[in-house]
């Protein structure tokens, strides 16, 4: 005799109303969190409702935070190709007659300077050390 997954899904319902006085399956389905949450907050504390239904919100919980962190990924890599392309664009070689414009506006003539080098010097002889003051005739 085997069971069909309609009855096998019935008979979970039943199961869960009876033993746990949980709602059924599919009206948790439809719950809001907030509803979850107060469904949650009038079973005891680590009861088999309790703990169901706990598990039940934290994976819709962690359903909702995988969603933000994939668009928060892809949004990031959006930036990233973003970036890259500004960069590109912004580093690209000017066309030329950019740089015939550039090249007027900075080249500034060149000064024929000789630049004569320092004649070598003597060498310096380092300081002389001071003579020591005379000491006075008493020793002091």
């Amino acid at each position: 005799m085997t069971m069909s997954e309609k009855d096998h899904a019935e008979m979970q319902e039943a199961f869960d109303r009876v033993s746990h006085g949980m709602p059924p399956r599919a009206e948790r389905k439809n719950m809001s969190p907030e509803n979850l949450a107060l469904e949650i907050a009038k079973h005891q504390v680590n009861s088999p409702a309790y703990i169901l239904l706990s598990h039940e919100l934290d994976r819709r919980i962690a359903k909702d935070q995988a969603i933000a962190t994939w668009q928060a990924a892809i949004l990031g890599g959006l930036f990233a190709l973003g970036s890259v392309a500004l960069g590109t664009w912004l580093t690209a070689k000017p066309s030329q007659e950019c740089v015939c414009q550039w090249r007027v506006e900075t080249e500034r003539p060149q000064a024929n300077l000789q630049i004569n080098p320092i004649p070598a010097q003597a060498p310096v002889s380092p300081p002389r050390k001071s003579q020591p003051k005379p000491e006075a005739p008493d020793g002091k």
